[in-house]
């Protein structure tokens, strides 16, 4: 699994460390906390998301699998 090469994110509070992420081709919108963010940013899997989480965000195209042929 990658980031998504469309994914545009903005810092939206500092206070509580909100961002906004917005995928640029679908057009998708959401707004995580700093673990998502951190996430993301590192794909680090040692990062403790749920599962419901990580498939939100790969239905929202935040997320791209691999694809060998």
């Amino acid at each position: 699994m990658r980031i998504s090469s469309y994914n545009i994110v903005i810092r939206v509070d500092d206070n509580t460390n909100r961002y906004a992420i917005l995928n640029g081709y679908t057009r998708a919108l959401d707004i995580v906390n700093s673990d998502v963010y951190n996430y993301l940013k590192k794909l680090d899997m040692e990062v403790n998301l749920s599962d419901e989480t990580k498939e939100r965000m790969f239905c929202y195209d935040l997320l791209c699998c691999y694809i060998v042929a």
